[in-house]
């Protein structure tokens, strides 16, 4: 179902996994009401797939198997649905899907006990075919009847209930990102990163000749980290589980560190190491950099 993919999208894009990782049990709960959600629309197109042409009648076994399983994934994606519903507050109102539980509850789930008004009726599913059922309930002494097509009478009016609602929760989604972007789109990330910065650290290597300089060179990459952190965590980014931007800022910090060490004549290294080291840190902020200017890019769409 492509709109349970383009949900999917939304709640797997970094910013909104990162926010939502967090509450591992609120994670854990979204994604398998997502993949439980794709895993019974699988099943009922299996059975739509097997059945659709066929219209003999099958042995009486196979074809009862068939329609009890189907029921009961109908039954469990019409939960799942209700449970996506109330997560984005939003009410889940379907008649037709109503009638289709009903259906379910009274021949698949308790069909010998079924009470309703302290009444007690009994039902039984008599398969005429693959796809054509008899419904037959006992009911206040009367015998009652009624001939259903599963694929059009449960199977499509669910898929389009379905839907319906899936359409509304993503346009939510939509909604809610649109808003989220218009109120941080005016703040350029990559300008925590401007050329100077980059060319402070490409000129670190030569630390001795300035190392008032180089110490600001390096209170300014450090200040620019920080900003560029903080400012994701108020867009709600969560840092900690962005592994790419986590392991950047977590290296330079370390690189800062050492030059820092060096230049106050704690620790000595070749000149060698102290341009790798150089080198590195430039590198890393021209990717930081590179992800901030495609976030802001993003913020704009």
């Amino acid at each position: 179902m492509q709109i349970i993919e383009e949900i999917r999208d939304y709640i797997d894009s970094p910013r909104v996994q990162s926010d939502l990782i967090k509450d591992s049990y609120k994670w854990a709960k979204l994604t398998n009401i997502l993949d439980i959600i794709g895993d019974t629309e699988y099943a009922i197109q299996s059975y739509i797939e097997r059945n659709e042409s066929d219209t003999t009648r099958l042995e009486i076994e196979k074809c009862l198997l068939q329609v009890y399983g189907l029921l009961q994934a109908i039954f469990i994606q019409q939960d799942a649905i209700k449970h996506l519903s109330e997560i984005h507050n939003i009410p889940m109102n379907s008649e037709a899907l109503k009638k289709i539980r009903e259906i379910r509850n009274k021949f698949a789930g308790h069909p010998t006990d079924y009470k309703r008004k302290g009444k007690s009726p009994f039902h039984r599913i008599i398969p005429e075919s693959n796809k054509i059922m008899r419904l037959w309930s006992f009911q206040d002494g009367d015998n009652l009847y009624e001939t259903i097509n599963v694929i059009e009478d449960i199977i499509l009016p669910q898929e389009e209930e379905i839907k319906r609602i899936l359409r509304i929760i993503h346009n939510k989604l939509l909604q809610k990102e649109k808003v989220h972007k218009l109120e941080f789109c005016d703040v350029k990330l990559d300008k925590n990163f401007p050329d100077i910065l980059l060319y402070g650290a490409r000129k670190l290597r030569f630390w001795q000749k300035d190392t008032y300089m180089a110490s600001s060179d390096l209170e300014n990459i450090k200040n620019a980290i920080d900003e560029f952190s903080q400012e994701l965590s108020r867009r709600k980014w969560n840092v900690e589980v962005l592994d790419e931007i986590k392991c950047n800022v977590k290296e330079i910090e370390e690189l800062i560190n050492i030059m820092k060490a060096v230049i106050d004549g704690d620790v000595t290294y070749p000149q060698s190491v102290i341009n790798a080291i150089s080198d590195r840190m430039e590198k890393l902020l021209v990717i930081l950099k590179t992800i901030a200017n495609e976030i802001d890019t993003d913020y704009q769409s």
